[in-house]
């Protein structure tokens, strides 16, 4: 299995587990008979800035990737939905977590390395953090990656790096956090075994940008 399937396959499962964190409690629960929970509601960046500003710049010597499906970087909650065996089932899967819309950006570096920097604007940052905690027990709980490790200068970020090469002799790490009302994934993924550091430098780039 290739490493960006795994990583599909990881992301949906993620949003199921996002969708049941944020559903509300039944009448029998303890919390349904306390106080009403409230969440913070997310700042919401204007579209241009989302795909824009909030994304890591393209190294001068990396090559960009293309998307057909959003070439200018943004991605609907349809778009997104897509990740999912049936686009109608994730498309109300998305809604019930609080998906607003997306933004990535990806390229290819000179050696082979292939990274991706992948947005998610939730409509509450309870539910941005919900979101990239439900991802990122996707890829703890998939035995072909090795434990967590935690990402200085990052609250709350997580990195996950493959222990064996995939089917395609890719290697693969990946960064899960989030940032008041956006989550974050960011991959690294290419030929050559890296150690940890590229992706956390990445990671605390890309966190310093978000508002």
């Amino acid at each position: 299995m290739g490493e960006l399937v795994v990583r599909r396959i990881l992301v949906a499962v993620g949003l199921l587990a996002a969708v049941a964190g944020c559903s509300s409690p039944s009448p029998s629960s303890p919390a349904a008979s306390g106080p009403v929970a409230t969440t913070t509601p997310a700042a919401l960046p204007t579209p241009t800035r989302f795909a824009g500003d909030l994304l890591l710049a393209i190294p001068p010597t990396a090559t960009k990737t293309a998307e057909k499906d959003h070439p200018d970087g943004t991605v609907t909650i349809e778009q997104a939905a897509k990740i999912y065996a049936d686009p109608a089932t994730g498309l109300r899967q998305l809604t019930a977590a609080g998906y607003q819309r997306g933004a990535e950006v990806e390229w290819i570096e000179a050696d082979g390395t292939w990274i991706g920097v992948i947005l998610a604007q939730l409509d509450t940052a309870d539910h941005a953090t919900q979101y990239a905690q439900s991802q990122q027990q996707g890829f703890a709980t998939n035995s072909v990656f090795a434990p967590a490790v935690e990402i200085s200068g990052v609250p709350g970020g997580a990195l996950y790096a493959r222990t064996t090469i995939s089917s395609n002799n890719r290697w693969f790490t990946e960064a899960v956090f989030s940032r008041h009302g956006i989550s974050v994934e960011l991959f690294v993924t290419g030929p050559k075994k890296l150690g940890p550091e590229k992706t956390i430098a990445l990671a605390q780039a890309e966190f310093a940008l978000l508002p």
